[in-house]
């Protein structure tokens, strides 16, 4: 069984009061092929993209490993070399002060998805939207 094969991963850019480069994600995430969906995101980031949304509504699956390049995605953007704030206090701050990253977000209608990024409490620190347009407006 190939576990990477299973993953296509589309990134293109919209305009919306800031540029945001979304990651369309298609397929499993799992163990096989995280690491396709870190060199997208490090090679979008290395070309000059600073605020992300990740579209996940075509994920079949989302698992652990899956859930942890999420979070190593929002730790890349919230890095920020411009020096905002906001993001390195979202990234500091105690778990139960946690403000939401200005700089990820994340899109899917997937019940399934949407359940395993609550349960793991993704929804805490990265706002996640069940419409693409409202969350490039969000930016």
């Amino acid at each position: 069984m190939e576990w990477g094969s299973d993953l296509k991963i589309v990134i293109s850019e919209v305009q919306g009061r800031v540029p945001v480069t979304i990651l369309r994600v298609d397929g499993r995430i799992n163990l096989g092929n995280t690491g396709a969906l870190e060199q997208a995101a490090q090679a979008a980031y290395d070309r000059g993209a600073r605020d992300f949304l990740l579209d996940l509504n075509k994920v079949t699956s989302l698992t652990s490993a899956g859930l942890r390049s999420i979070h190593w995605i929002y730790k890349l953007v919230s890095q920020s070399p411009r020096g905002d704030e906001l993001a390195q206090d979202a990234l500091a701050a105690p778990a139960s002060q946690k403000s939401k990253s200005p700089h990820i977000k994340l899109f899917t209608s997937s019940p399934h998805v949407l359940k395993v990024l609550r349960v793991a409490g993704f929804d805490m620190y990265i706002d996640t939207y069940q419409d693409q347009n409202e969350a490039i407006a969000a930016y």
